[in-house]
C-alpha cells in the first residue's frame, strides 16, 4: 500500500509538469490530512487492542474463580447432613405433630408443663399431655424431673431433637 510520504514524493517530482501550483497544494494538503488520520487510527487501535487482552485476562481470571466458587458451594452442599422429614423419622398424631410444631417454633428442646401453655395455646391441657404421652411413648420425649417454677420437666431425646431440626427446617 502507498503511504501519503510516499504520494507526496510523487507528487513533487510531477510539480509543475503535470499538475500546477495550487492543485499541488490541495493534494499535499489532502494526503497529510490523510497520513494523520492513519496515524490516529494505528494508535487508537493499538489501544484498543490493548484494552481487549486486558479484558480478556480479566473473562479467563473471573471464569476461573466461578469455577473455584461452584466447586466450594457444591462441596459445602455436599456436607450438610441430610435430616430426615417428620413423616420419616416417625408417624405420629395430628396433635403431636402440634405439638412439635409449637415447640420448634419456641426454638427449645426442653419445658416445662407449666410454661407449655404459652407455647402451646393451640392445644388444650387434655391435648396437651395425650401429645406428651404419645411422644414419649414413641421415644421423641423423655421426663427429667419438676420443679415448682416449671413444674415437671421433659427434654427431647437425640430422636427427637432429629425430629424438632426436620420440622424447623420444613418451616423455612
Amino acid at each position: 500500500m502507498l503511504s501519503a510520504r510516499d504520494a507526496l514524493a510523487i507528487l513533487e517530482t510531477v510539480k509543475n509538469k503535470v499538475l500546477d501550483a495550487v492543485n499541488f497544494e490541495r493534494l499535499r494538503t489532502a494526503y497529510e490530512w490523510l497520513d494523520e488520520n492513519l496515524r490516529q487510527i494505528t494508535a487508537n487501535n493499538a489501544a484498543l487492542r490493548e484494552s481487549n487482552d486486558l479484558l480478556k485476562e480479566k473473562v479467563t481470571r473471573l471464569e476461573a474463580d466461578l469455577t473455584s466458587a461452584q466447586q466450594d458451594i457444591a462441596q459445602l452442599v455436599a456436607r450438610i447432613p441430610k435430616v430426615p422429614t417428620v413423616e420419616a423419622a416417625v408417624e405420629l398424631s395430628q396433635l403431636a405433630i402440634g405439638l412439635v410444631e409449637a415447640l420448634a417454633r419456641a426454638d427449645t428442646t426442653r419445658f416445662g408443663t407449666k410454661k407449655l401453655p404459652l407455647i402451646a395455646h393451640h392445644l388444650s391441657e387434655v391435648q396437651r399431655q395425650a401429645a406428651i404421652d404419645e411422644l414419649r411413648t414413641k421415644g421423641i420425649l423423655d421426663a427429667g424431673g419438676a420443679n415448682s417454677e416449671d413444674g415437671l420437666l421433659y427434654f427431647f431425646t437425640s430422636r427427637g431433637k432429629q425430629l424438632l431440626l426436620s420440622v424447623q427446617q420444613k418451616r423455612k
